[in-house]
């Protein structure tokens, strides 16, 4: 309901390319056809649902720290693939890459009333195990604490007001695991979300 929302996301993968789309990476003609009858409101189509919807606005959508960017696709991800990301991205959605986000930090412009959204795999396999998709490297453990460092300060000094906040994709079974050396750092995070932004 605010016209000028901001909604930033922090997640590896973008989330704003419809099922029927993510269907052509698949090499079976059965898989193909089967996106032909419906259309699935999913974890990576919801964005592209709620921008086609109108219900929000595609220049006030941040996606931080992001891994598939049209420059960037994997080789499975097709053209179809590609050409929604570039769609959105030319209307007006803000596409940051992971190494952006550490060079640079959080877009001076950002400010005003803003939902925050922290898909947990932001970090996979670099500090945290505990995630529902493990398909890319995310950020270490100091460039997240920097990053919640930087937004609690944009919150303390009302640069930004939050009007609401989720956590996503944490897949409890892999909390505090520890694999080859590096212990998952899941719960250590989410406690310092809270600690930064909301206290």
């Amino acid at each position: 309901y605010h016209e000028d929302l901001n909604i930033l996301i922090f997640d590896s993968h973008t989330d704003m390319v419809d099922f029927s789309t993510k269907m052509t990476i698949l090499t079976s003609p059965q898989a193909k056809r089967a996106d032909t009858a419906f259309d699935i409101y999913e974890c990576g189509s919801f964005i592209d649902h709620m921008l086609t919807e109108k219900v929000i606005r595609p220049d006030r959508v941040w996606i931080l720290g992001t891994q598939d960017l049209p420059d960037r696709a994997k080789t499975r991800e097709t053209d179809a693939y590609v050409r929604k990301l570039k769609y959105w991205a030319n209307r007006g959605v803000h596409l940051i890459s992971k190494e952006d986000l550490v060079r640079e930090g959080i877009p001076k412009e950002i400010e005003g009333p803003t939902y925050i959204s922290i898909d947990i795999d932001v970090g996979s396999y670099a500090c945290i195990f505990a995630c529902r998709f493990m398909d890319r490297v995310g950020l270490e453990y100091e460039q997240i604490m920097g990053i919640l460092t930087s937004l609690g300060t944009m919150i303390k000094e009302r640069k930004i007001s939050l009007l609401g906040m989720d956590i996503m994709e944490i897949d409890v079974h892999f909390l505090d695991r520890e694999f080859s050396g590096k212990r998952d750092c899941t719960l250590k995070i989410i406690k310092n979300i809270f600690h930064e932004l909301l206290c």
